[in-house]
């Protein structure tokens, strides 16, 4: 027996060949499974403006064209002592978010994309 892992894009490509073959549920499973881009942004802040009980919350947005865009949150602020958030940004959103100009809303601060 052997243990062989690759990326599921290569799964999905086909470009390996498995003898004996894998199962049919197996390579059901591969064309079922989804994947794609996923951006995080660290954001340092002057000071803490969220409740420091959360580690991760969320955002929704009633717009459908903007699903994705900034929806998790994590605190590392009882981590690094101070007021860090990482966001993630998926799907569509992170692929415009790729081509976007990058923008400080502060200045002076550190913040940073990808």
């Amino acid at each position: 027996m052997a243990l062989c892992t690759v990326p599921l894009g290569v799964l999905k490509k086909g470009s390996i060949k498995f003898i004996p073959e894998l199962p049919q549920r197996k390579l059901d499973g591969i064309k079922r499974l989804g994947f794609g881009l996923l951006n995080k942004v660290a954001m340092l802040f002057p000071h803490v403006f969220w409740e420091m009980d959360l580690d991760t919350f969320g955002h929704l947005s009633d717009d459908p064209s903007r699903r994705g865009e900034f929806f998790l949150f994590y605190s590392y602020a009882t981590v690094v002592g101070g007021p860090l958030l990482i966001a993630l940004v998926a799907g569509e959103a992170a692929h415009k978010f790729e081509h976007a100009p990058y923008r400080c809303s502060h200045t002076g601060s550190s913040n940073s994309q990808g």
